[in-house]
């Protein structure tokens, strides 16, 4: 019992810290448009471009 207590609080620990980074990203890290977001790819929009 002591093991899968122990990984109970392994898991909990885990969701925590990743709910704290995606608040720390998500505060840090603006969300941009779409046509912003694919000016940095100089070939996005056209056929047979990057992929």
């Amino acid at each position: 019992m002591d093991l899968v207590t122990q990984w109970l609080w392994c898991l909990a620990a885990f969701v925590l810290g990743a709910l704290v980074a995606l608040a720390v990203a998500a505060a840090v890290v603006r969300a941009r448009s779409v046509d912003e977001a694919l000016a940095d790819l100089p070939d996005a929009r056209e056929v047979g471009g990057r992929r």
